[in-house]
């Protein structure tokens, strides 16, 4: 399988996971936009999407550096993956979506996976600064 079949098994990937938007971000990116891709990650607002590019680029990056066979670039997207679905157990993709507060703490969440190779435990709860946690602790009290 060539690179552009491992690029295709990452973007339908995606597409199962995180919807059309994000596996359009990873199809029409090639293994030399993945620093580019890590950058808009940075910015993008939804969640989902950016949680998963920053995690897809770095797997995008080592599928295109590595000589090994295919079956281990394959276990790198794999791996993209899992730390991707690490960082959406701890966090709330539509509070994220419109809270910077909640996307920062999530995105950082995401490097710390990123940069141990596990699932670290999840730093204290996100600060909310959209307000929508205060407004839920109103209507549970």
């Amino acid at each position: 399988m060539g690179q552009t079949g491992r690029m295709s098994d990452v973007a339908r990937l995606v597409e199962a996971r995180y919807g059309a938007l994000a596996r359009n971000e990873v199809a029409v990116a090639g293994p030399e936009h993945a620093a580019e891709l890590a950058a808009f990650a940075e910015l993008l607002p939804i969640l989902d999407d950016a949680t998963f590019v920053v995690v897809a680029a770095e797997a995008i990056a080592a599928s295109a550096g590595a000589a090994s066979a295919d079956g281990a670039q394959h276990v790198h997207a794999r791996h993209a993956m899992v730390r991707a679905e690490a960082v959406l157990r701890h966090v709330d993709a539509g509070h994220a979506a419109h809270c910077p507060g909640v996307r920062l703490y999530a995105l950082a969440y995401a490097r710390a996976v990123r940069d141990t190779h596990l699932d670290p435990a999840p730093p204290a709860e996100p600060e909310c600064t959209c307000g929508a946690r205060a407004v839920e602790q109103r209507r549970a009290s």
